[in-house]
This record gives structure tokens, C-alpha cells and sequence, in this order.
């Protein structure tokens, strides 16, 4: 597979090696580009340009050195452009800097699944993808280019010294301007907002009434690394306040009257959009999610670019990612596209956002709508601090790290894959830490019903009754869950359960109402040893007089049974399971029961 090329930034030139020289008859004009020293040994007459060139965008083909040699300087003009391209966004054909010359015509080889850029060709000449580079303006690393005064004000702070894991979260400072600063950067023309000739001037970046902004640290949950977190706060914006999130480079670097930190970009800023976040992104844990990313088709990242408003969700747990492409869900590219737009949901939603809305965001994987659902709990680690759990399928993990905006939306670390879990299905229920599916396991435990759910060659649909379905019939039926949790009944517990387990296919709640509508009776699902014969339909709640944007339940009816299904679509190895409010249980099914305990207490 062809490594994936990373973005460009502004005023960057683009350096593509090639496998042969491209001819031309002619020669005249000059170049545009610059080249770092490793690049100028191979293409050595490049070294000729001017300064006010240099500092424009460009991509140049670079042939190789036995070639260089060989040919007479003004045909290297033909192997330059004033565009910075990367390998996939390049067109049909480009114009050279050579003026008057002849197109480049670019031809692009996928592979089969059209996903995956295989090779690329600029005329006759082969571009050797594996060395194309990037060479980065050293006056432009990490925004240094956007500097002004203000915005260097904004990095210094007076009369306080924060140091990573020694300063709380909570704690912020306000990035101010002196007063001897604001007296040395105001001039005539600034305050009445216009130049010498009378063309009106741009507001310089300051903080006033209007624009704010605060300074403190941000931590990850569970490594507890350190960030800094600058908040802008601009009164009749959109969005009244604002986060930017900065990696240390070096911090702790004390000095005579302080202490220095370096960061590896610009606070108080906001200079990418949320695709250019996750492809390229300048936080080190987001990194292992971007080389996921690489591995799906360009388009996808393209045209979710064009949207107004982008909510991204990167996983940062190395090991899950691993996991996860290991797992049969990362073997298709289908399968990795779905996973991939779990993370991401149209629209902006902050921390602050996502609690109005009740903790709910729906998210669209392919053909599926699948709710995110959020839980602000207190951290049982750090008192006073609260813990934000996601869910999605079934599966929880933490938000590592919220709110770090971008020009086009904002993104949020969580630390699993969503909607992930590379176990099997008792595997799941076991490791359940609200002990939810107690009971049933127990129940399983007797007959070593237990032992069918943890095969890794079957794929099953596993109706669970949840831990308050139990208590239910505790309730209704004294004797019959008394007996139920003896071993002296496992085989009619373990013939209740078997009603519950589908085999040989997964089927989501979706699934299940789709089949009952499209047949129009009851569905009828393979079971171990018969055969289990279920409605399954879907029910929205009115709000308003108008139906909610989230399905709240599915309903099965079982014979004379209505049950829920409280908590769908749980996905494992090995299949995917349902929770239910009630089980399988019939009046019927009671009195064998008590037939049996009769017998069994008068032998």
C-alpha cells in the first residue's frame, strides 16, 4: 500500500522524486521554488532564484542525479510549478513555470477497490511516492508566520508561574497587554482606524472588552499529560468562547525571574480545520488515528472538508487501534469506513453543547444512525472533578481531553475506539463493571451455557435479560427465580436461555424490524436445538406533536409477551447482543417449573 503523503502548509514547496527526466525541446523563463540542502545536491542549477520567488507555493518534480547532470539548466524550469500539490489532489494536467512550454499531464493508477493511490505518473515519468516530501518554510513552523506583537503579548505572563501537573486545571490566567504596551502600539491612524491613504486599516489583534483571552493547563484522564488550554472569549461572536489546545515541545525551563515553556504551536489561535486535525495532527496521540485515517479513500476526507460544521471524536489508546485493525471489523475497507465516521458527527458540539442536548448525539456510519450517548459522572480519582463516559454500541470509554476548536467545527480525545470491543460476547457481559448481566451468567454458570458464548467460530444474536428483568420476576414469581438459581434446575434454565440465543447470524434491532416489516407476520431465527419465533418493531416518543430525531426502544413480541429492548446493538467478536426488560418467560414455563420442584421435594 502507498504511504499517504501529510498536508501541506502555507507557502510550502512540494518536493516529488521521479524516476526518469522529463524532456522538453525548448527552454526559457525562469523558476519559482526553493529547496532545502539535502534536495539542492540533486538539483543543484535550482539554487538561482530570487527571494521575492521563493516565497511563493510550488511543487517540483526532481529527476534523478545521473539525469540532472546531463541536460542543460533551462530544461529543469519544465519540472516546477507554482502550486503546492499533494500526490492525490493533483490535476489532470499542470502548468510548468516554464512560460510558453508544453502541459504536464499527470495519470493517477488505483488499485482494484479504487481506495488506495498505487502509482502516479507526470508524463512518461514514474513519481517514486515513498520519497515525496514536504520541505517546510523554517519562517513558518507551528503559525510563527501569523506572529504579531499582540499575539506574542498573549505567551508572557506576569506576576505567576505555572509548572505542568503542579497547577490545576481549574486554574487560569488572563492574557493581558501592559499598559506601557497599549500607550507604545497606539498612533493616530489606529485609533481612527485608517492609513495614510485613507483606506481603512485592520483592527490590530489586542484584547479589549471584546476579545479576551485565558491561559491554563488541560489534562488527559488517565496519563495525565499536560497541555496548555487557551480560551478566547469574543463577545458577539458565534461562539462566545473558544479552545485551543497546544502540546508542550520542552516545558519546565526555569529561568532567573520564571520559568519558560516551549510549545510546538500559537495559543489563542486558530489556524486548521477539523479534517486537516485528523489527518495531520499536531498533537503526538492523536498520531496513531491519522495512520488509520491514511488507508481510506481521499475523497471521503475530501468531501467531509466541504462541510460547514465538523464534531470529530480521535482515539488515542495505541493498543485499541491495533486491536482494532487486527479484528475482523478492520479487514474490510467498509468495515474501516463505518468505524471511521463513528467518530465523527455533523454539526459543532461542545462539552457544554452535548449536556444541553441531554448527553445524546446522533452520529450516521454508512447506513446506520447510531446514537453517542455521554455520562458526566465524579471522578472517582480526583475529587470535585467530573469523568465523561461515552457510549456507543454498547461500549463505553472515557473523553480524554474536550473541546479543542477548529476554524470549521472542534474535536475531542476519547480513548478507545468507538463502538469497539475485541472480545466475545461473555466476555463482554463478564466484564461489565455495573455487574448489569449478573444474574444471567450465573443462571449460565449451571449448565455451561456459559461456555457457547465464548466460541470465537460462531456468530450469535444473544437476547440478554438484564440484571432488573430478573428482579422483575422475583417479584411476580417468588418460587420460579428461586429455583431457577439452583443447579438442580440447570437444564430448565438452560432450555430458557437457549430461546434466547440465535445462531449463525447477527442481527441488529434494525435488523430484527426490518425482516417483521418486510414479511408482515412473526420472524422465525434458528436456535441451538428449535427455533425462536418473534415481532420486532420500532417505537419513537412524540414531543411536540412531532416524532424525536432518536429511536428510543424496540419492542419483541414473544407469544403473549410485549418486551423492550433497553439497550441495543452491543457488538462483540463473536456477535452482538440485545438487553431486555423481561425474558422469554411464560406462565406455561412457570408451571413446569413448579412440576418439577414438587417432584424433586417428594421423591
Amino acid at each position: 500500500m502507498c504511504p499517504r503523503i501529510d498536508s501541506m502548509v502555507s507557502l510550502t514547496p512540494t518536493l516529488v522524486l521521479l524516476g526518469s527526466m522529463l524532456w522538453v525541446k525548448e527552454s526559457r523563463a525562469g523558476i519559482l521554488t526553493m529547496l532545502d540542502d539535502e534536495v539542492a545536491a540533486l538539483f543543484k542549477l535550482m539554487k538561482a532564484y530570487s527571494t521575492s520567488e521563493s516565497k511563493l507555493p510550488s511543487t517540483i518534480f526532481v529527476p534523478p542525479e545521473e539525469e540532472v547532470a546531463i541536460v542543460d539548466k533551462f530544461a529543469h524550469y519544465y519540472h516546477t510549478t507554482n502550486f503546492d500539490y499533494r500526490l492525490f489532489n493533483l490535476p489532470p494536467q499542470i502548468t510548468s513555470v516554464r512560460k510558453a512550454g508544453p502541459f504536464l499531464y499527470i495519470t493517477k493508477v488505483m488499485d482494484d477497490d479504487e481506495d488506495v493511490l498505487r502509482k502516479v505518473f507526470i508524463n512518461q515519468a514514474e513519481i517514486k511516492m515513498s520519497l515525496s516530501k514536504y520541505i517546510r518554510d523554517p519562517k513558518k513552523t507551528a503559525g510563527i508566520g501569523y506572529m504579531t506583537d499582540n499575539m506574542a503579548r498573549m505567551h508572557v505572563f506576569e506576576k505567576s508561574i505555572l509548572f505542568p501537573q503542579a497547577t490545576d486545571e481549574l486554574y487560569e490566567l488572563e492574557c493581558r497587554r501592559s499598559r506601557e504596551d497599549e500607550e507604545e502600539h497606539e498612533t493616530p491612524d489606529e485609533e481612527e482606524g485608517t492609513t495614510e491613504g485613507g483606506e481603512t486599516a485592520a483592527k490590530p489583534f489586542s484584547y479589549d472588552e471584546e476579545l479576551k483571552c485565558l491561559v491554563g493547563l488541560a489534562y488527559e484522564k488517565q496519563s495525565k499529560q499536560a497541555y496548555v488550554r487557551s480560551v478566547i472569549l469574543e463577545r458577539g461572536s458565534q461562539y462566545a468562547e473558544r479552545s485551543v489546545i497546544v502540546e508542550f515541545a520542552k516545558p519546565n525551563i526555569p529561568v532567573k525571574n520564571g520559568v519558560v515553556h516551549l510549545i510546538k504551536n500559537v495559543l489563542c489561535h486558530i489556524n486548521e480545520k477539523v479534517v486537516s486535525a485528523i489527518r495531520n495532527p499536531r498533537i503526538t496521540n492523536a498520531k496513531h488515528f491519522s495512520s488509520f485515517v491514511a488507508g481510506l479513500h481521499s475523497k471521503l476526507l475530501e468531501n467531509l472538508d466541504r462541510e460547514t460544521l465538523l464534531t470529530a471524536f480521535i482515539p488515542i489508546n495505541h493498543t485499541n487501534l491495533n486491536e482494532f485493525l487486527s479484528s475482523r471489523e478492520g479487514n474490510t475497507m467498509e468495515m474501516k469506513r463505518d468505524t471511521f465516521l463513528r467518530h465523527i458527527v455533523k454539526g459543532r458540539y461542545s462539552s457544554e453543547d452535548i449536556k444541553e442536548k441531554g448527553g445524546e448525539v446522533l452520529i450516521t456510519a454508512g447506513m446506520r444512525e447510531i446514537p453517542l450517548k455521554f455520562y458526566f459522572v465524579p471522578d472517582p480519582h480526583e475529587k470535585g472533578k467530573e469523568l465523561a463516559i461515552v457510549e456507543c454500541r454498547g461500549h463505553n470509554t472515557t473523553v480524554e481531553l474536550f473541546d479543542m476548536d477548529k476554524e470549521n467545527g472542534i474535536v475531542h480525545l476519547v480513548y478507545n475506539v468507538l463502538g469497539f470491543f475485541g472480545g466475545t460476547i461473555y466476555d463482554r457481559l463478564a466484564s461489565d463493571e455495573f455487574q448489569s448481566y449478573r444474574d444471567t451468567l450465573r443462571i449460565a454458570e449451571f449448565s455451561g451455557f456459559n461456555e457457547e458464548i465464548k466460541k470465537t467460530n460462531q456468530k450469535y444474536t444473544y437476547f440478554v435479560p438484564s440484571r432488573e428483568a430478573w428482579k422483575l420476576i422475583a417479584d411476580k414469581y417468588p418460587p420460579a427465580k428461586k429455583h431457577l438459581f439452583m443447579p438442580e434446575f440447570k437444564f430448565q434454565s438452560r432450555y430458557l436461555l437457549e430461546r434466547h440465543l440465535v445462531i449463525n447470524d447477527e442481527y441488529t434491532a434494525e435488523d430484527l424490524a426490518t425482516m417483521t416489516r418486510t414479511v408482515a407476520r412473526a420472524i422465525v431465527l434458528p436456535l441451538l436445538r428449535d427455533f425462536l419465533r418473534i415481532k420486532v418493531s420500532r417505537i419513537r416518543e412524540e414531543e411536540s406533536g412531532k416524532k424525536i430525531v432518536f429511536p428510543t426502544d424496540y419492542l419483541i413480541r414473544y407469544n403473549s409477551l410485549e418486551i423492550k429492548i433497553v439497550h441495543r446493538d452491543i457488538y462483540c467478536s463473536n456477535g452482538i447482543f440485545h438487553v431486555i426488560d423481561s425474558p422469554f418467560l411464560e406462565k406455561d414455563d412457570l408451571t413446569i417449573i413448579r412440576e418439577v420442584s414438587s417432584i424433586n421435594s417428594n421423591p
